[in-house]
């Protein structure tokens, strides 16, 4: 409401005795606009800052992972490898009474 307006109806409510007070939801809402643009850049600031500092961690990690997998893929060839073979024994086996 502009000024002139705010006057008009200040003086509307005190003749009805009217007790009363005008409020500006617009800067408040852009108050509440600018503290929330400025808590998220913070926020991205530190996420940012809390990467950087778990990286090595997660690198190291990545690399007990991927030799933990490359064992486990030898072993399972290598598994797999003497399942067929002893398939392949079975068929062959002769019984001796």
């Amino acid at each position: 409401m502009s000024e002139e307006l705010i006057q008009h109806w200040n003086t509307y409510f005190k003749e009805k005795g009217v007790q009363h007070i005008f409020f500006s939801a617009k800067m408040e809402q852009e108050k509440l606009d600018e503290a929330s643009e400025s808590d998220s850049l913070d926020s991205e600031e530190e996420s940012d800052e809390e990467e950087k500092e778990f990286e090595p961690m997660f690198d190291e990690l990545k690399k007990k992972i991927d030799i933990e997998n490359e064992l486990k893929e030898e072993q399972g060839i290598e598994f797999h490898k003497e399942k067929e073979d002893e398939k392949v024994a079975e068929k062959f086996e002769f019984n001796t009474i």
